[in-house]
């Protein structure tokens, strides 16, 4: 399985919800990419930062947030964001 499930929600909205290959994130310490199976990780998102993503079918997208936390494990990667600044 080269794919796992992302879900990037906000309070009031589903920002990205499907599969996905691979997914970037910076936290205080730095910047760290995820694939299918990464071990478990939890962590805060760095403030006025971007979340980089691509699905199976589709180009990297990125989204700028304000800050939110971020989770993976079992294959599911799940980051709340509290606030968007915006996405492409």
């Amino acid at each position: 399985m080269n794919s796992f499930h992302l879900s990037i929600v906000s309070f009031n909205q589903v920002v990205f919800e499907g599969d996905a290959v691979y997914c970037s994130v910076f936290t205080p310490t730095g910047m760290i990419g995820f694939k299918a199976n990464h071990e478990p990780f939890v962590s805060v998102l760095k403030e006025n930062t971007t979340i980089e993503y691509q699905s199976d079918s589709s180009k990297k997208e990125s989204i700028e947030i304000k800050n939110g936390l971020f989770s993976f494990d079992k294959n599911i990667c799940t980051i709340t964001v509290f606030r968007c600044l915006s996405s492409t």
